[in-house]
């Protein structure tokens, strides 16, 4: 039963519909109807979970293809591409929200040292005058 339960789970990373899945489950595996909605039930639960596990993993692979597809094409001054993959990877890191996601202070603190370093830097800058 378990090598079926892959079957079923391969058949919709596959892209195969729910029904067709069950279909052939039926059909071809020797579920019963109720085996294979189950069966197609613990595989979406699968996919979720595998999804969510490797989610940072898949983020930085994301963000390193981009920065290669940028520097590449930066290399051959393929601006159009350049700019593309720029945009998808701002897309990606959400720069674009307008509110942070992270509402843990972060960007609060970052800025408030950036006023500090800034403050410092003026201040410098005018006893030396």
């Amino acid at each position: 039963m378990e090598n079926a339960k892959d079957k079923v789970l391969l058949m919709l990373v596959a892209g195969m519909g729910e029904a067709d899945v069950i279909a052939v489950a039926v059909a071809k595996l020797g579920m019963t109807e109720a085996q294979a909605r189950q069966a197609v039930d613990d595989a979406r639960t699968r996919i979720t979970l595998t999804a969510d596990y490797k989610r940072d993993e898949e983020l930085g692979i994301a963000i390193l293809q981009l920065r290669e597809i940028f520097t590449k094409s930066m290399a051959i001054q393929d601006t159009k591409v350049c700019l593309a993959a720029r945009r998808e990877l701002n897309k990606l890191l959400r720069l674009y929200d307008k509110t942070p996601k992270d509402d843990s202070g972060k960007l609060a603190r970052l800025l408030g040292e950036i006023e500090t370093e800034k403050a410092a830097i003026e201040a410098a800058e005018g006893a030396t005058r």
